[in-house]
């Protein structure tokens, strides 16, 4: 977890029904969906999750991967504080469960006014970007091995 996130989550001036508010989810319940628009980022509590993304096969066929499991600790749509892009990937539960949903808005707000904790804050958050990146380019390069394999091109590398 965010350990700096969860010292804002206990700040005075940062209260709990305006900056963020508990919510809970059912199994199957989706809790952002990919390209929709949402202000928020989310901490889970307890429960599990499912991150997905959509990739078109072709013009009839799409898929929908799964791109990694969350529990009890994790942060997602942190994204959200740097961007109002639309949401990425769909988010699931795979169980029922409890998340503490946080207004974008309101943690940078914050962060400006706390300059030392908000910097400690974005480390952590730009530390698990980096750490799901590194993963996700060892599941690229995978990828892109297998590929080469089943199609034979491997052997004129």
């Amino acid at each position: 977890m965010i350990s700096a996130l969860q010292k804002i989550l206990d700040s005075e001036d940062f209260p709990e029904g305006s900056a963020w508010r508990t919510r809970m989810f059912a199994a199957q319940e989706v809790i952002v969906r990919e390209g929709e628009q949402d202000g928020h980022l989310y901490l889970v509590v307890t429960g599990d999750l499912r991150v997905t993304g959509q990739v078109e096969i072709d013009d009839t066929r799409k898929m929908h991967p799964g791109i990694c499991d969350l529990g009890p600790g994790d942060v997602f749509g942190e994204l959200r504080l740097f961007d109002e892009q639309p949401r990425s990937a769909t988010v699931e539960g795979l169980n029922p469960g409890q998340l503490i949903e946080i207004d974008a808005n309101h943690l940078n707000q914050w962060m400006d006014r706390h300059p030392a904790l908000g910097l400690r804050t974005l480390r952590e958050f730009y530390g698990e970007l980096i750490r799901r990146l590194r993963k996700t380019n060892q599941r690229v390069e995978s990828l892109l091995v297998w590929g080469l394999r089943a199609h034979g091109i491997d052997k004129h590398f």
